[in-house]
C-alpha cells in the first residue's frame, strides 16, 4: 500500500464515508487514518509533520467536502525591528490561480486572476464573484494558432480603486490584450464604475478603454508567440488626475535569441510603449512615457513624500529597486547588473561592461540572486512605527517578504521574512493592515500586535459556489506548473533560468545542455514520476542545486509531474 497518496483520493474517500456515515464520524474516521499511516510510514515525521498533514487535509476536507466556511488564527512574527500578526486565508483553487492582483475598495477587497475574473470579500468576510471578464481575447488568441502560443504567459496584471465620489470608485484594471483583426498583442488599461455598499460592490459601468500600448507587438518568432510574463502592468496613482503603469519589454530587447528574427529594442525607442513607465491622464486619455530602460517592472509605488518607487526583474541575477525620476533613463536592455540566462553567467550581451551598469541611471538596490520581485509598498507608520523608514517587497522566487530599509535615496539592507508562498501582491489598506495574495490563492493579512483578546479565528464563507468544481491532476497541475515553474523552465527544449522540462520523465538526470550542479551531475539514472516528485517537495536535499525551495506539498508535486507527463504524451 502507498504510503504517498495525494489528498485528492483522501477526498474522494471522505465523500464517500460522508455519504455512508455522516460528516461527523467521517471525518473523525479520516483524521485517525491519515494520522496512523503517517505513523506506520514515517512520511509525516520524516517530511512536514503529522500535525501539519493533519492540519492540512483537515483544512481540505472544510472546504472541498463539508463546503462549511473556512477558518484561519492569527500567528506571531518575529522580525528585527519589531513584531507583526498574521493570518493566512486559502480562498481559491483550480482555475482560479494564479491570483495576479488584489485591492481595497471601501473596505471590500477585489481581487484579480491572472485568467481576469474578479470577485471579493466583503466586510463580513463573504467572498463573492462579481461576474466580471476582462476583455482578454483569450479565446482569439488561441484559435489564432500562433506559433508557440502559451497562454499562461497571457495574463491579467494589475488593480487600481481611486474613489471619485463617498462609495464610488473608477477601478483601473490591467491586462494583456490581443488584437484579432491584426494579429498583434497589447497592453491595455480599462476601467468600471463601482459603487460600493456594506454587502457588496455593485457594477455600473461596461468595460472602458483607458489606455493601449503602442505600437500593437507582432508575436515574437523563437520559443514563444508573446512573452506576457514580462509585461509588467503595475498601476499606480500620481496625482489628481494621472496614474502611473509600468509597461515591461515583452522580450522585445534587441538581444539575439534562438530563432528569433526581430532584433527591436523597444526600452530605447521612442516610438515604442514597451519598456517605459506611462503617465495616462485619466480624464483625456492621453498618455506619454514618464520614464524608460526598464525589462520587466513588476512594482510601482508613489511615497508619502512624492517619489516613485519601482521593481524589476533583471535577466539571470540583477533584480532591481529603482527610485525613479521623470525623464530618466535606467539602462535596459544596454546596461544590467543581471548576466545571460543561456549560457549561464555570460555578460549581457549589449552590456559594454562586464556585469556593470554604467551610462544610466543606477537602481537604489540590487538583489543577487534574483528573488524573483514583485510589489512594494510604504506601510503605514501609525500601524507599523518600527517600520517607518522601510518599503515592504513581495517575491516570488524567494517566497520572502523583505523589509528594505530606506536611507536617503538609497536602501542599505533588505531583511528577508519568510513566507513560504509566492507573492504576487502586495497593499496597505485605508485602516492600516496589510493584505499579500499569492499565486496559489491565499490571502495573507498582516497587523500591529494587539493588546486586546482580539485573536478570534477569521473565518470566510464562500458563496461562489464554485468549491466543488473538479479537475484532473494534469490539468490542476498544469495551474501549479504556471505558479511555480515556468518563469524558470521552459517547455519547449530550450533552457532558461532552469533547465528545459519537456521530455524530463525517463531522461538522465543532467543529461541537457544546462549547467547542472556537481551533486545532480553526480547522480545515476533517470528521472522517474516519483524521483521527480520527491526532487520538486525537496530540491535542499540535492547539494549545490541552484533551485529554490519550492513549498509544493505532496499533492501539488504529483499534479506537477502528471501534467508534465501529459505534455509529454502529446
Amino acid at each position: 500500500m502507498s504510503t504517498k497518496n495525494g489528498s485528492a483520493r483522501w477526498i474522494e474517500a471522505a465523500r464517500a464515508a460522508i455519504a455512508r456515515f455522516g460528516a461527523g464520524r467521517a471525518l473523525m474516521a479520516a483524521l485517525i487514518g491519515v494520522g496512523v499511516a503517517g505513523l506506520m510510514a514515517g512520511y509525516g515525521i520524516s517530511k512536514i509533520g503529522v500535525a501539519q498533514r493533519l492540519k492540512d487535509l483537515g483544512a481540505a476536507f472544510t472546504r472541498d467536502v463539508l463546503h462549511t466556511p473556512q477558518k484561519a488564527v492569527w500567528e506571531h512574527y518575529d522580525t528585527h525591528l519589531g513584531d507583526f500578526e498574521f493570518v493566512r486565508l486559502s480562498l481559491f483553487h483550480g482555475e482560479d490561480v494564479p491570483l495576479a492582483a488584489v485591492e481595497d475598495v471601501d473596505g471590500h477587497l477585489v481581487f484579480l486572476t491572472q485568467r481576469g475574473r474578479l470577485s471579493e470579500l466583503n466586510g463580513a468576510n463573504e467572498l463573492h464573484d462579481l461576474g466580471l471578464q476582462a476583455p482578454m481575447h483569450a479565446e482569439e488568441a488561441l484559435a489564432a494558432n500562433l506559433h508557440q502560443f502559451n497562454p499562461d504567459y497571457f495574463r491579467a496584471l494589475d488593480l487600481l480603486a481611486i474613489e471619485t465620489a463617498p462609495h464610488a470608485f473608477d477601478l483601473y484594471v490591467s491586462f494583456d490584450r490581443y488584437d484579432p483583426a491584426r494579429r498583434c498583442f497589447e497592453v491595455v488599461v480599462d476601467r468600471l464604475r463601482i459603487e460600493a455598499t456594506p454587502a457588496e460592490l455593485r457594477v455600473l459601468s461596461d468595460w472602458e478603454e483607458i489606455y493601449a500600448t503602442r505600437p500593437c507587438a507582432p508575436p515574437r518568432t523563437g520559443e514563444a508567440a508573446f512573452i506576457g510574463i514580462q509585461s509588467g502592468g503595475r498601476l499606480v496613482r500620481y496625482d489628481a488626475r494621472t496614474i502611473l503603469l509600468s509597461v515591461g519589454d515583452l522580450e522585445f530587447d534587441g538581444a539575439p535569441y534562438p530563432g528569433v528574427t526581430e532584433l527591436i529594442n523597444a526600452p530605447q525607442a521612442p516610438d515604442w510603449d514597451l519598456g517605459k513607465i506611462i503617465a495616462i491622464d485619466t480624464e483625456t486619455g492621453r498618455a506619454a512615457h514618464w520614464a524608460q530602460g526598464f525589462r520587466n517592472p513588476q512594482g510601482l509605488l508613489v511615497d508619502n513624500t512624492g517619489r516613485v518607487w519601482e521593481t524589476e526583474h533583471g535577466p539571470y541575477g540583477g533584480d532591481e529597486i529603482n527610485l525613479v525620476a521623470r525623464g530618466h533613463d535606467y539602462g535596459w536592455p544596454t546596461v544590467s547588473y543581471g548576466m545571460r540566462y543561456v549560457p549561464q553567467g555570460q555578460n549581457w550581451p549589449l552590456n559594454p561592461t562586464h556585469g556593470g551598469h554604467e551610462g544610466f541611471a543606477r537602481p537604489a538596490y540590487v538583489f543577487v540572486p534574483s528573488i524573483g520581485i514583485s510589489q512594494l509598498i510604504q506601510p503605514s507608520a501609525e500601524e507599523f512605527p518600527f517600520w517607518e523608514n522601510v518599503l515592504l517587497v513581495t517575491s516570488m522566487r524567494a517566497r520572502n517578504l523583505y523589509a528594505a530599509r530606506v536611507d536617503g535615496d538609497r536602501i542599505v539592507y533588505a531583511e528577508p521574512l519568510p513566507l513560504g508562498e509566492r507573492l504576487r501582491d502586495i497593499i496597505s489598506r485605508p485602516n492600516g493592515e496589510i493584505a499579500i495574495v499569492t499565486d496559489l490563492g491565499s490571502l495573507i493579512r498582516i497587523r500591529a500586535p494587539t493588546e486586546t483578546d482580539d485573536h478570534a479565528p477569521v473565518q470566510v464563507a464562500d458563496t461562489r459556489g464554485r468549491q466543488a468544481a473538479r479537475v484532473s491532476p494534469a490539468a490542476a497541475g498544469e495551474r501549479v506548473f504556471a505558479a511555480n515553474c515556468q518563469s524558470c523552465h521552459s517547455l519547449q527544449g530550450a533552457p532558461d533560468v532552469g533547465p528545459a522540462l519537456d521530455g524530463v520523465i525517463g531522461r538522465d538526470v543532467a543529461s541537457t545542455d544546462f549547467s547542472y550542479s556537481a551533486t545532480l551531475r553526480g547522480q545515476r539514472g533517470g528521472w522517474t514520476r516519483s524521483r521527480l516528485v520527491d526532487f520538486l517537495e525537496h530540491p535542499e536535499s540535492y547539494e549545490g542545486t541552484s533551485m529554490p525551495a519550492t513549498h509544493l506539498d505532496h499533492e501539488q508535486a504529483e499534479q506537477v509531474v502528471a501534467y508534465l507527463n501529459r505534455v509529454q504524451q502529446h
